[in-house]
């Protein structure tokens, strides 16, 4: 194959690539706001630390279980 029909099938494909493109962003667009699922935001969670057995155990009692203030 030629440099121009390389060339010619390269850009039938990214044509392809930008339909499919426009269909999927078309079909996000018709998700209405109550059925989007926003994604989770881990610093918004919270997680307790493996590391503590007591809940209620601070970061510092964690890591210097004999820390005194």
């Amino acid at each position: 194959m030629g440099v121009i029909e390389q060339q010619e099938h390269d850009i039938r494909e990214l044509g392809g690539a930008i339909a499919k493109l426009k269909s999927t962003l078309a079909e996000r667009e018709n998700i209405s706001k109550d059925e989007f699922v926003s994604p989770m935001n881990l610093n918004e969670v919270d997680v307790p630390s493996e590391a503590a057995e007591d809940r209620n155990a601070t970061n510092r009692e964690c890591i210097f279980p004999a820390y005194e203030e």
